[in-house]
């Protein structure tokens, strides 16, 4: 998937990287605000995507669908072994913010054709960290 990079959209915006980093487009920081939960808030899946390449590839990057590894869990009294999932269909990627009401977990984002979702997932989980 191509997703428009941060500095174009700062840029097509009127505003700096750093703006885009501190707060979300309605001026809020989420990662101190601990009164209600980001997911909860916004639309967190974008389906109206454009299929193929963008025609100026120095304002995207490519997020491939690597997929992601989860860690081994114990339920009850069977153990569930770590396996990678989702490999060739999604590509999994962290955000560098933890959410503010579990320790455990970090926002992220995963890609698959035809759309993006933004959501949360389990720190012990092996994500791709999120390109710059």
């Amino acid at each position: 998937m191509w997703l428009k990079k941060r500095n174009v959209i700062a840029r097509e915006n009127g505003k700096s990287v750093a703006d885009l980093k501190r707060n979300a487009p309605d001026g809020t920081d989420y990662t101190a605000n601990t009164s209600f939960k980001i997911y909860e808030k916004y639309v967190y899946s974008n389906r109206n995507i454009k299929l193929g390449k963008p025609a100026n590839l120095n304002d995207y990057i490519l997020l491939p669908t690597y997929g992601y590894y989860l860690s081994g869990l114990y339920t009850g009294p069977t153990y569930r072994p770590s396996e990678f999932m989702h490999v060739g269909r999604r590509g999994y990627f962290w955000s560098s913010t933890a959410r503010p009401d579990r320790n455990l977990n970090a926002y992220n984002l995963y890609v698959a054709r035809g759309g993006v979702h933004t959501g949360y997932g389990d720190r012990q989980n092996a994500h791709c960290q999120w390109p710059e």
